[in-house]
Order: structure tokens, then sequence, then C-alpha cells
């Protein structure tokens, strides 16, 4: 069997999103009742406990106004005769709030990839194909971010722990939280938890102490087919990097070509239909 691999670089648009950012967006979840009312803290003290951690950390990282961290992730892709490949990335995410944001991204095929968010732009570029686009947008992070991914149709796994209100959108999307165990198993003593939201089932190990940052993360998408799941172990975190004046911002390469975003290609005769210039 010849594995039908879905490409995920930043330049390639339309495909489906197994990432963390599912967590906070939910854009697959069927709609709540509008009776139904908001689900209440759990009473159980390991329950709170875990829910505790969990916004410990989304708090911390909210408020860390610069932070760096590496993530070698790992993601299924069901085959048509219900097999599951898996395919890996290394991403070297870089945030500086309130609006800038650098991922760079090294795909399991050597593809490389890297997004930039200024705030004042969005740029995505593809270095293996010398390839990118480019769209103005200002706003905070969090709308940056959540324009790139619905609107421009591109990835951007880890959102969740990226945005400036992650503390609000966990609390709103995490349906249930249990503190399965602690663990020594990545050099640091963390806290291994396991929670659901609507669509996703989640585990994720977070340092204990006064830094409370994930080292591991996965994710199980139990209503898609195969039930796939998405990895991600982080390291090299680095909560109060220098970065140069420059390091958010992208140069254009020697003979790089631009290319549109998919929302910004005009459906063919779409200008002759509605009578525009061509």
């Amino acid at each position: 069997m010849k594995p039908t691999k879905r490409v995920l670089t930043f330049l390639a648009l339309g495909a489906a999103t197994l990432s963390w950012s599912a967590v906070q967006a939910q854009t697959a979840a069927p709609a709540a009742p509008a009776t139904t009312a908001a689900p209440a803290a759990p009473a159980d003290p390991e329950n709170a406990e875990a829910r505790k951690i969990l916004m410990d950390m989304a708090n911390f990282l909210s408020k860390t106004q610069k932070f760096s961290f590496k993530a070698v992730g790992g993601f299924d892709v069901v085959q048509k005769n219900g097999q599951k490949i898996e395919f890996g990335e290394i991403r070297t995410i870089d945030v500086q709030r309130p609006n800038q944001l650098r991922a760079d991204v090294e795909q399991s095929d050597g593809d490389l990839a890297t997004a930039y968010f200024d705030g004042k732009s969005i740029t995505a570029y593809n270095e293996s194909q010398n390839l990118y686009a480019q769209t103005e947008v200002q706003g905070s992070l969090d709308a940056t971010l959540a324009y790139f991914m619905k609107d421009l149709k591109m990835r951007m796994p880890l959102a969740a722990i990226i945005a400036n209100k992650s503390p609000e959108a966990l609390a709103k999307r995490v349906k249930s939280v249990d503190y399965v165990e602690d663990t020594e198993m990545f050099g640091t003593p963390t806290a291994h938890l396991a929670g659901r939201t609507e669509t996703v089932d989640f585990e994720i190990w977070i340092d204990k102490g006064d830094k409370p940052v994930p080292r591991r993360l996965v994710l199980t998408y139990r209503h898609a087919e195969g039930a796939p799941q998405y990895r991600a172990q982080f390291s090299d975190w680095n909560l109060a990097p220098k970065f140069k004046a420059d390091h958010f911002t992208f140069t254009v390469p020697k003979d790089a070509s631009k290319i549109a975003f998919l929302n910004q290609v005009k459906p063919a005769g779409s200008d002759k239909k509605s009578g525009g210039a061509p």
C-alpha cells in the first residue's frame, strides 16, 4: 500500500487540522442547545486539583510576555484502508505579547516553512519551494491566530497555549479533567492529567512548581474516522528570550515568488459574473 500523505505545510491549504488548537477553537464540535448551562467546576477534590494544575499552566503562560519552546510532534493520517500512518514535525515557537509570533517548522519529509505575525501582517513562507503568501491583519495575537486558522485555513498547532486568552478558552472548552499520576519521566516532577472536550480526549504532562510549563501532549479525536492522534513533546523552554528587533519581521528572500492565500483566490469566472474587471 502506498500511503496517501496529507500535506500539512503552512502553504498547503485546506487540510484538516489535527492540533491542540482544536481544544481551544472546537470548530467541528456540534453546537450546544441554547438552554444548556455552562459546566460547573468538579466537586471531587482530585478533579478540582487537576483542573487547577491545568489552569495554572494556562494562566502562567498567558502572563509570560515572551517565551520560546520546541515541540517534536507526530500526527496520524488515516488511510483509505483504515490503517494509520504517522508523520512528524519539529516546531520552534517564539512568542512576544501582545501580538507577535514566529513558528519555524521542519516536517518529517524535510519540508521547511515559517509563519510570521508582526502585529501588522501575516506571512507564511515555504523555504523548500521559496514561496510566500502575505496579508495585512492588525489586532491581538488571539484575533490573528483565529484569522490564520479559520479564514486562511492554515495550521497552527498548540494555539491554545500560545493565545493571550488561553485561560478563558480552556475553562470554557474543557468539560472534565482528572489527575492520573505524578511522574519524573521527563527529568523533572510533572503531573499527568487526562481530560475531555466535546470532541477531543487529551492527556497533558505539566511541570510541578512555580513554572508550570507542559512537557508532553496527546490528543485523540474520538469522533473522527479511526480516532487519530496528535502527539507533541516539549523542550527547550525559554521564559525570558532576547529576540532581535527583526525576529518577527519577514524579509523577502532572493528570487522568492509571492502567491495568494486560498481565501484570496477568486473562483474562475467570478469577475465575469459580477461584472468586475478581470
